[in-house]
């Protein structure tokens, strides 16, 4: 915004403002009464008043009051007689005037640098206040995420506290009925390793199906070890939730083998059928010798799980081999 208003009934000050203002960029206006002025400022936005401390029967302060009321963010250079100058300065101190022209010492040439700063110094103003509304409405965005994350951390503590319980309570349960004293920790272990394995999918949720096969194929695929895993899932037909299940599923069995079985051949893959998007996976293997008594207690757990994760599961054990499938609908 580049507009000022010059407010004088000085004839001759009036002309040789005219001809020292000439920016093609700003818009200039003129008054020699301040109903002229107000008339002006009714129509306009004025940035920059250029005015005399008093006209005809106003006084400076009264003048000051009628253009801020029109505008309170209008700067103003303000002529004065040496005689008004402790009002002035009063008036200033006030009124926060931009600019002080003693009328002794008018120097015109100087008069488009004074408005220059003068437009500067307004717009500065506009550019604060818009830095002050975006960064209020940053501001409160930026509460309402946290409140929104608050939220959500207190709803996945909760749910991790509900989760933890339920495992607790089933590994206490499951142990206490199932297995001998010595064989308590290691079956505590791997539920501890499914909890966490569960947490991290269902209440993070921030996997890419892709690398969550290779971060098993990592872990679980170890030739050197004579225990091998081969995966070939599709799974982009499933829902986001039967897809976290079936991740959790094929997670969950890798562990089993890693954890039991002291070397193995698997491989897990998807079949797109009529009945839906089928998960098979197929295992091979020697179980560790110190676990060699737990795993015909552990099988059952291992095929509950699978029926919660899926529409529809069926398992079956042959001699070394163990086999699983799950049927998932697609969307």
């Amino acid at each position: 915004m580049r507009s000022a208003l010059f407010i004088t009934n000085d004839e001759n000050l009036m002309n040789r403002i005219k001809i020292m203002v000439h920016d093609e960029a700003a818009q200039f206006f003129y008054a020699n009464t301040i109903d002229d002025a107000v008339l002006v400022m009714d129509e306009q936005e004025i940035a920059v008043v250029f005015m005399p401390y008093g006209l005809d029967v106003l006084s400076g302060d009264e003048m000051l009051e009628i253009i801020l009321d029109h505008n309170p963010k209008a700067q103003i250079i303000l002529l004065f007689d040496e005689e008004d100058l402790l009002d002035v300065i009063r008036a200033h101190n006030t009124y926060h005037i931009c600019k002080l022209i003693a009328s002794n010492n008018v120097k015109l040439e100087l008069l488009p640098e004074k408005l220059d700063a003068a437009f500067e110094r307004y717009n500065k103003d506009d550019e604060i206040k818009e830095f002050e509304k975006d960064y209020r409405v940053k501001e409160d965005k930026y509460k309402s995420a946290l409140a929104d994350i608050s939220s959500l951390l207190n709803d996945r503590m909760n749910s991790y506290e509900k989760i933890r319980s339920f495992f607790l309570a089933l590994s206490g349960m499951y142990l206490s009925e199932q297995f001998e004293a010595d064989e308590t920790e290691s079956i505590k272990n791997y539920l501890d390793i499914l909890m966490q394995e569960y947490i991290s999918l269902f209440l993070i949720r921030e996997t890419e199906t892709d690398t969550y096969l290779e971060e098993i194929m990592e872990h679980a695929h170890e030739s050197e070890e004579h225990r091998y895993l081969m995966i070939n899932c599709d799974l982009k037909d499933l829902s986001d939730q039967d897809r976290l299940q079936c991740l959790y599923v094929i997670r969950a069995i890798s562990r089993f083998f890693t954890v039991f079985y002291e070397k193995y051949r698997g491989k897990i893959e998807t079949e797109g059928t009529d009945a839906g998007t089928v998960l098979n996976i197929v295992y091979e293997g020697i179980v560790s010798p110190a676990y060699a008594g737990m795993i015909e207690k552990i099988l059952p757990f291992n095929e509950a799980m699978i029926k919660h994760f899926s529409k529809r599961a069926v398992a079956g054990k042959k001699d070394r081999i163990l086999q699983y499938k799950l049927i998932y609908n697609r969307n």
